[in-house]
């Protein structure tokens, strides 16, 4: 399943696109922007005037054109199922279209602030906490009926109307539960203050419903602390809090919470997807219960159990506790204060690794950077070679991150996209092919013992050679492309 507006992979049609900045107001087929209310990672909210109907909308211009990544059949039936929710808490989505090349969807139009916004300028109790996050996630819940999952639930993504309703807006992520089997598996990211683990890393799994049940705990949580789940000076720390952090407990941040509002938040809140809530409706079903003063099927993570998933995180603790006991009579406070003094110099150890660990990667990053500049700059001047060489050096080693991103899947089906057509021409099965580096040269050798050398871009046959009876079980060509080798030099080959 692909998100609306994220490109994880760029095909090699992929052009690069106009950004679509008209002076207002502007005539959009049949809507006249207004103004511009809102702007997002994906696209441009403005409000217009629908022309025959005569009423006010926001229609939201992605920030693609037809033909590019995320747009075409695929945004066309994302937004299509988001399109057929019909919910009270769910903002209505009017049309679905592209005019002239843009992607667009025009919604009712809320007057309100979002969620965030609207939070700050009030103290809500605990109870007016759990109505909302309720309301919501009835929302979340009914979506789910229809097979569309948000996972995207964060304050921006909640409009409160003049009433203080909340009415759920924004499925940029959404997937379509019967769209998933039709397309790559490329995703978006979503908000990293709110992301469920299994969006950061696929060793808790892929995206899925159970995905908007940690959304709707990390709403539930920023209500009642003023704060996201997650946060971090960067990027990269915050996506480590993600995956291997938990967040503060609510009642140290508020004090006064309700420990049963505190227990739905953080069980919504688990890091491996089977440990929390089964689905939004088991969410919106305790919340119910706490606000009718009924006792929660949940049970609470007592004191044990927290020490046992800490001991699980940090197995040599518990060895080290049990050293220290053998060793001599020694009262708990003295294994706490070791345990202490031992988990700062942990600690300290740590904050140094991921320090050197995120000036690794920062140079990693720049190599990146340069060397795509460098790919592209070879693409242009006709040298696919060059962008071959510079491509693969960027794949990463065994346990290494991944800094690939889409401009990297461009240039590499570029270079595919030109090969494989030209391969086509061997009469037998492709058994080795050469780019020469800063050759613009392509050769190929099938099983009929033809080696065949191309010009590219151009596709121009240099020559062709018979080989019969020559075993291809090497082909390799000098630096400069002077000499072709089968087993053992061929003279006269260029």
């Amino acid at each position: 399943m692909v998100a609306w507006g994220r490109v994880g992979a760029v095909s090699s049609t992929t052009k690069t696109n106009a950004v679509f900045e008209p002076r207002l107001p502007h005539r959009f087929g049949q809507y006249e922007l207004l103004e511009e209310i809102a702007r997002g990672g994906m696209g441009v909210i403005y409000l217009a005037r629908q022309s025959g109907l005569n009423r006010l909308c926001a229609v939201k211009v992605l920030g693609v054109r037809a033909g590019g990544g995320a747009s075409g059949p695929s945004l066309e039936s994302e937004a299509a199922a988001a399109a057929s929710l019909s919910h009270p808490h769910i903002v209505r989505i009017y049309e679905v279209g592209c005019h002239e090349g843009q992607p667009f969807f025009s919604m009712e139009y809320i007057r309100g602030q979002n969620l965030g916004q609207w939070a700050a300028t009030r103290v809500l109790t605990p109870r007016e906490v759990a109505g909302l996050v309720r309301a919501i996630g009835l929302a979340v819940a009914y979506a789910h009926t229809q097979g569309v999952w948000h996972l995207d639930l964060k304050p921006d993504n909640v409009l409160m109307d003049a009433d203080g309703v909340p009415r759920l807006t924004d499925f940029g992520l959404a997937r379509h539960r019967d769209l998933r089997a039709e397309r790559e598996a490329t995703s978006g990211i979503g908000s990293p203050n709110y992301l469920a683990p299994e969006q950061a890393s696929t060793r808790y799994g892929d995206p899925r419903a159970v995905t908007d049940v940690f959304g709707l705990g990390a709403l539930l949580y920023f209500l009642l602390t003023d704060r996201p789940p997650f946060r971090g000076d960067t990027l990269e720390e915050t996506l480590k809090a993600v995956l291997e952090q938990d967040p503060p407990r609510p009642g140290t941040l508020r004090s006064g919470l309700p420990e049963d509002l505190e227990t739905i938040c953080l069980r919504c809140l688990e890091k491996r997807p089977s440990r929390r809530y089964a689905s939004v409706a088991g969410v919106v079903e305790e919340l119910d219960r706490f606000l009718r003063d009924e006792p929660l099927r949940t049970r609470g993570t007592s004191p044990a159990l927290r020490f046992g998933r800490w001991c699980r995180r940090h197995p040599v603790w518990p060895v080290l506790v049990l050293v220290i006991g053998v060793g001599g009579a020694v009262t708990v406070r003295e294994i706490r204060a070791r345990m202490q003094d031992l988990q700062q110099v942990a600690e300290r150890a740590r904050a140094a690794q991921v320090r050197a660990e995120n000036a690794e990667w920062d140079a990693r990053r720049h190599l990146y950077s340069g060397d795509m500049t460098l790919a592209f700059a070879a693409q242009s001047a006709g040298d696919p070679g060059r962008v071959r060489t510079l491509l693969d050096r960027q794949i990463p080693g065994s346990g290494q991150r991944d800094p690939r991103g889409w401009e990297w899947n461009f240039l590499d089906g570029q270079v595919r996209s030109d090969a494989v057509g030209l391969l086509g021409q061997l009469e037998g099965d492709v058994q080795r092919v050469l780019v020469i580096p800063g050759g613009g040269r392509l050769l190929a050798a099938d099983n009929a013992g033809k080696v065949v050398e191309w010009e590219l871009p151009s596709g121009r046959e240099l020559r062709r050679k018979e080989l019969r009876g020559v075993g291809l079980s090497g082909l390799v060509a000098s630096p400069d492309g002077t000499w072709l080798a089968l087993n053992d030099r061929l003279p006269g080959a260029t």
